[in-house]
């Protein structure tokens, strides 16, 4: 989709990936990539990928393990942005890794970038 505002540049929108499993729809990326099994994870993405090339998203947020755990939250908020975090660069550096390119090279740069400060 492409968006042209009034006086400003073009905006261009590429939807994210959604994979099929059973009767749901799950994105490339987020909850469902804290929470599949590598194997699935992989295993969905490759039969993505067998129709074309995937958008597949993160929240800067889920890579950042030291981020103050947020007060309040329901049951259904702690599992849907707490779990799986402590794996996440794992995932898509084996993903990466599983598929090299220009991208795998600048994961492993940003890993060891600071990612949360108060400073």
């Amino acid at each position: 989709m492409r968006l042209q505002p009034d006086g400003a540049g073009a905006l261009t929108e590429f939807p994210v990936t959604t994979m099929g499993v059973g009767r749901w729809r799950l994105p490339c990326g987020g909850f469902a990539w804290r929470a599949l099994p590598y194997p699935v994870i992989r295993a969905l993405v490759r039969r993505a990928q067998a129709h074309g090339p995937i958008v597949a998203y993160v929240h800067p947020w889920e890579f950042d393990t030291n981020q103050p755990a947020p007060t309040r939250l329901t049951a259904r908020e702690r599992i849907t942005h707490r779990a799986g975090r402590a794996r996440l660069w794992s995932t898509w550096r084996r993903l990466l890794t599983d598929s090299p390119g220009p991208l795998a090279d600048h994961l492993a740069q940003a890993e060891h970038l600071p990612l949360w400060s108060l400073a």
